[in-house]
């Protein structure tokens, strides 16, 4: 049977470090990685949340086009001129929630 001390001073052989060292390594390298992750999951989370709130943004537009255009009668100049500007508020949201990639669940 094989003792731990035994591979130990194999392992230093081959590699010229305990296995103790190694394994400080390796766990220094997965909190590395961890602390990384953990980075990435509340940037991810960010973007969803500003992503959301676009997406809330142009709904609430469109809501306001919607109750513009079932207005009765026509509308006076003014009321063009803010549908008008309501409309191209509303096209560029949608260009930008267009141009926002979307982030895979972590």
């Amino acid at each position: 049977m094989i003792d731990l001390e035994s591979v130990n001073n194999l392992h230093y052989i081959l590699f010229g470090e305990g296995l103790d060292s190694s394994l400080s390594l390796i766990l220094e390298r997965i909190e590395r990685l961890e602390k990384k992750m953990s980075a990435i999951t509340d940037f991810a989370a960010k973007v969803e949340t500003n992503f959301a709130a676009l997406k809330s943004a142009i709904q609430a537009l469109d809501d306001k086009i919607t109750a513009f255009q079932n207005s009765p009668g026509t509308l006076s100049a003014t009321d063009q001129a803010a549908l008008d500007g309501i409309v191209a508020d509303s096209a560029a949201l949608v260009t930008q929630a267009a141009a926002t990639p979307a982030v895979p669940a972590p």
